[in-house]
């Protein structure tokens, strides 16, 4: 076993043990990230849209660098829903959702 007499070898083997440890935390942390739907502070800081049209495009941009930052799936869709060539309506959409379940 390297030690005092071979302080090359005893620093090769540390540094490796240092960075197979940095590496299986770094995988941890992935695998946790994953998993997460949100940041916890994400509701904190994603403001609810006051319905004033002219502050839309800048509500919407502050929203969507939360989302990214957040949940860069969620963001996918949004932005898959936002390309949508029909405007979607979501009081028409509620109402035909009663209609189904009658």
């Amino acid at each position: 076993m390297a030690g005092v007499d071979d302080p090359a070898k005893f620093m090769e083997m540390l540094l490796t043990a240092m960075k197979t440890m940095a590496d299986k935390d770094k995988a941890e942390k992935e695998k946790k990230a994953e998993r997460k739907i949100f940041d916890k502070d994400y509701l904190k800081h994603a403001k609810e849209f006051n319905g004033d049209k002219s502050e839309y495009n800048e509500w919407s941009f502050k929203w969507k660098i939360s989302m990214k930052m957040s949940n860069a799936k969620f963001a996918k869709v949004i932005d898959k829903v936002e390309n949508l060539e029909e405007e979607f309506d979501i009081e028409r959409t509620a109402w035909m959702q009663k209609m189904d379940s009658s």
